[in-house]
């Protein structure tokens, strides 16, 4: 028969062997909430760097299309304030909109001389193309914009380009009946090239020739 000591050093062993158990059973169960808690935080900061590259990515797309459709609003309503300012954080020079329009186009077409003298300023070519293939020239022409034509020839436009249904800064005037801005380019062609308007635009209607005689 076993003695009450034998048993009481059993009953020991067993409550050892339990606390055992159960500290072992505590320990597994942290170990598993610690893990789960370390994925769901890698889960947490994978979303948020997708998300923050996400949204970096619908500013880079979106921040130029915003300041280039301001841009080109500004050119067009003749706001040199504004157009100043764009340019200065970034704006693009030759943005622009779905008929191919460019912030010097639309300055050029509504005759805002002193936009269109910043954006040569700022870099743009004085002969670049845009809607129809047309210079900056041609649209001013086109709309009989006799100071901006003015400016534009006097700082190097080039008169003799032609658009895409091949027509001449001229020749733009003349079909709109600017016969003002037609007598201008005449005027600099003449000074320039030291030949008469009829001998050299003979070819040109008759209407024209009487519109503008000596």
């Amino acid at each position: 028969m076993e003695s009450q000591c034998d048993k009481k050093e059993k009953e020991k062993g067993g409550m050892k062997e339990s606390v055992l158990d159960h500290l072992f059973l505590e320990f597994r169960s942290c170990q598993i909430r610690v893990k789960a808690v370390s994925r769901g935080t890698k889960i947490a900061i994978g979303v948020a760097i997708y998300l923050y590259f996400i949204l970096l990515a619908f500013y880079l797309i979106l921040f130029p299309i915003t300041y280039s459709h301001r841009l080109l609003n500004a050119a067009e309503n003749g706001d040199l304030a504004t157009v100043t300012k764009l340019l200065d954080k970034g704006a693009n020079l030759y943005a622009k909109d779905g008929w191919s329009g460019t912030p010097i186009k639309y300055a050029a077409v509504n005759g805002h001389t002193d936009i269109v003298a910043l954006l040569i300023k700022r870099g743009v070519d004085i002969n670049s193309r845009s809607t129809l293939d047309r210079t900056p020239l041609m649209h001013a022409a086109n709309s009989g914009r006799d100071e901006t034509v003015k400016f534009l020839i006097e700082n190097g436009a080039d008169i003799s380009l032609k658009d895409e249904e091949g027509n001449t800064a001229l020749m733009l005037a003349f079909q709109r009946e600017h016969h003002s801005t037609v007598s201008i380019i005449l005027g600099y062609l003449e000074e320039s090239q030291g030949i008469k308007r009829r001998e050299h635009y003979w070819h040109l209607p008759q209407m024209l020739n009487s519109q503008i005689a000596d």
